[in-house]
This record gives C-alpha cells, sequence and structure tokens, in this order.
C-alpha cells in the first residue's frame, strides 16, 4: 500500500485543479472562436485568374488559380442547367479546382466563378465557358434493353461512370390511356441487370427511362412484351436432403441453423453453418417435384449484417433430377459443367450495394435492398430438375461459415 501525506495531498489537489481550470479555459476559448463572426473586413478580394476547363461528362473542372488574399474563404461557382434552373458549387481555398454538374445538355454553357472573402464579400466574377460532355443519364439510357421474362421483364445496360441514376419502368394502362410508375431502381454499380415480375403471359406496353438526382430525364425507351410462363413452386413439398459434404448446421441458437428455415416465409430465421469449414459451403434439398426452373429469390441476413458477416457474396446453385449423389464440389466451376450427377446451373454473385459505396459504409436504403430479397436468374433451365445444392464460395466477411434465410424457387412444372 502506498501512504501519501497531507502536504502531498495538497499539492495534486492543486495540480488537478489547475488541470481542470485549464481545460475550461480552453473549451471557452474555442467555443468563444466558434461563435465569433467569420470576419470584419470588407474588402473585395481578387479574382480568381489562369483559369481552365476540363469537360466530363455532364459537367467540367474548372481549375485557377486563387489571389493573394489572406481573408479568403472559399471559391463559388453560380450557373444554370435545364431551363433556367440555378445551381451553385463551391469549392475551399485548400483547392483549385472546383466541380459543376447537372447540365442535361452536351453543349456551351456559361459559369460565374467568384472568390469569396471570410466576411461572405464576393469578388467581380469571372466568366467561364464550358461545353460538357453526354450527360450520363444519357449514356445509361443508350445501353439499356428490356426483354421478356418469366413472369415479367429483364432490364440490362451499363453504367460506366458509375454515377447514381435512377431507372424508370412504366407500364401502359388501357383504362387511364397513359402509362404509369411500376417500377423505379437507382443503380450506381457498372453493370444494369435485373427483373421485374408479377405479370400474365398476355401482351403488356412498358416505357423505360432514366433520370439523375438533378431532374434530368432521358427520352423513354417503348417495348410491347409478352412475359414468359413462371410460377413459384410450392414450398410446402420441400425437405432436407442431406449430404455427407454439407455444412454442419449451427445449433448455439433458436431460429438459426436447421434447413428447413430456407423455407419457412420467415426471412428472420435461415439455415446457419457451424464450424471452421471448407469452401465451398453447401446445403441441398428436395424440391418435392421435377420442373424447368426460371430463377429464386434469396434473402440474406439483412440489417446490421447486410453485405457483411456470413451473407454469401459468391455461390453456385447446382440441381439434378436423379438420386442426389454425396461428391465434392469444387470451388470454380462453369454453367453446365457436371460433377456426380449435379449440374451448374448458375454461378452468382450477389449484387454490391445500390448507392455505389463500399461495405461497411452502406445506406439505409441498401439495407433495405437486402431485406426485399434479390431475384436471380437461371440460364441452365431447360431440362427438369428436383434436386437442389447451393454451394457458397465466398462470404461478404470472407468467413468460413455462411446463412440463408430464405428462398423462393420459380419454374414451369407442365
Amino acid at each position: 500500500m502506498i501512504y501519501i501525506d497531507n502536504r502531498h495531498k495538497n499539492k495534486l489537489r492543486f495540480i488537478a485543479l489547475m488541470l481542470v481550470l485549464t481545460a475550461t479555459l480552453f473549451s471557452c476559448t474555442k467555443m468563444d472562436q466558434y461563435q465569433a463572426i467569420v470576419s470584419t473586413d470588407q474588402t473585395k478580394p481578387g479574382p480568381v485568374t489562369d483559369v481552365k476547363v476540363n469537360n466530363i461528362n455532364g459537367g467540367a473542372l474548372i481549375t485557377y488559380t486563387l489571389p493573394k488574399s489572406q481573408n479568403l474563404l472559399y471559391v463559388l461557382a453560380e450557373y444554370t442547367i435545364r431551363d433556367g434552373k440555378p445551381m451553385q458549387a463551391k469549392a475551399s481555398y485548400y483547392t483549385d479546382t472546383i466541380r459543376v454538374e447537372g447540365f442535361a445538355e452536351e453543349k456551351e454553357y456559361t459559369v460565374k466563378l467568384y472568390a469569396v472573402s471570410r466576411a461572405e464579400i464576393k469578388s467581380d466574377p469571372v466568366e467561364v465557358k464550358i461545353h460538357p460532355l453526354t450527360p450520363v443519364f444519357k449514356l445509361v439510357r443508350s445501353t439499356l434493353t428490356i426483354e421478356p421474362t418469366y413472369s415479367g421483364v429483364s432490364i440490362k445496360g451499363t453504367n460506366k461512370n458509375k454515377m447514381l441514376e435512377n431507372v424508370v419502368l412504366l407500364e401502359y394502362d388501357n383504362v387511364t390511356k397513359g402509362y404509369n410508375v411500376v417500377d423505379q431502381r437507382y443503380r450506381a454499380d457498372s453493370v444494369i441487370k435485373y427483373s421485374v415480375r408479377g405479370y400474365d403471359t398476355l401482351e403488356h406496353k412498358f416505357g423505360l427511362y432514366v433520370s439523375d438526382k438533378w431532374g434530368n430525364v432521358s427520352d423513354t425507351l417503348l417495348a410491347t412484351i409478352r412475359p414468359l410462363y413462371d410460377v413459384m413452386l410450392s414450398k410446402s413439398k420441400f425437405s432436407p436432403y442431406r449430404l455427407g459434404t454439407d455444412a454442419e448446421l449451427y445449433t448455439a441458437s433458436s431460429g438459426f441453423g436447421p434447413v428447413e428455415y430456407l423455407w419457412d416465409d420467415n426471412t428472420g430465421t435461415g439455415w446457419h453453418t457451424a464450424g471452421n469449414l471448407t469452401l465451398p459451403i453447401c446445403v441441398t434439398f428436395d424440391m418435392g417435384v421435377s420442373a424447368k426452373l426460371n430463377h429464386f429469390i434469396m434473402w440474406e441476413r439483412y440489417d446490421d449484417y447486410s453485405f457483411a458477416h456470413n451473407n454469401p457474396k459468391t455461390f453456385t446453385v447446382w440441381a439434378t433430377n436423379e438420386t442426389p449423389q454425396n461428391v465434392t464440389l469444387p470451388a470454380t466451376s462453369n454453367e453446365g459443367d457436371v460433377i456426380g450427377g449435379w449440374t451448374n446451373i448458375g454461378n452468382y454473385k450477389y449484387p454490391d450495394p445500390p448507392s455505389g459505396n463500399k461495405p461497411p459504409n452502406i445506406t439505409e436504403s441498401d439495407k433495405q435492398f437486402v431485406k426485399d430479397g434479390v431475384d436471380f436468374d437461371i440460364s441452365v433451365g431447360n431440362v427438369k430438375m428436383r434436386y437442389i445444392r447451393i454451394a457458397v464460395g465466398t462470404t461478404w466477411a470472407g468467413n468460413t461459415d455462411a446463412h440463408i434465410m430464405e428462398l423462393n424457387m420459380y419454374a414451369d412444372p407442365r
């Protein structure tokens, strides 16, 4: 035990008191500076000089030399985009470049640049001519296709710039004699590929356009389409079909583990493995009926688990119509490959977050995307299959465990 006499106790109290007073003093000083007027200097700053323009898709990067002013705070760009809509962009005095964007046309526009002081005094304007390249929303629209698929339409395209664009699907209403929005999706990934389903096999008129965050809208692609026949297989016929090379099941808590949770119509429970497993991680089940498979919807674990943890990132779906054989499946294979009676009917990569953000910096919309389930097409579907094996190749966290919450299987059982 350490003994401290009264003289040293008093000294320690004095030091502690001084530390508290010092911290309080600095705290008050910072707050006073933060709340004080930025500047009372009303001197007009000089304009930016040596202006250069680098035109980009839907905008421009403008570089310049800053005026020699100790009171400079930022550079302001003022311009108009569509129908005279006013826009502003600001750049700190720490940089020599400002980005202007949102332009709907590939033509000449005028941008006014101002140097702005800490007292919000603007310099004389410097007018700059820019000529944006083709806006991204138009580039994306030019690549889009819309084709018939099972119970709906398949939409494909590219977004090489990976800008956040809104792809909007319209359907013609025979009663109102006009087109209504039936689906819209914000996409920032480089490849656009998804299906919109829920339609019968009758003829439907669709329209497709792209808009951006500035309200610019492309022209509309029109198409008349007959969706292909498709039904969801009854989950009441599904049952586990465990093979020796299937993964061990998690048993530590209720709601996770058993294969049956894949078809209990509850996306809050799911198949979950346990142990330090060897990839690929496999699960097998019997659909109870032979059918030509068209597509499936997969629900991964959502909310804080979205694009993380043991959720599959890449996986392969294998199928057979014969009595299943217990074989070790390869980590990689090609669609159509047959191993021990199992046919590879699809290699899949779970989509990246639609926002374009990289995990774990995802948005609430990204989490909702996972919660809504993801639809995957099956390209090798001309032969009837009954038994399914899902082989998880990688997970979002790189773990050697996996979990899937729910599966809906769609097919032509005729």
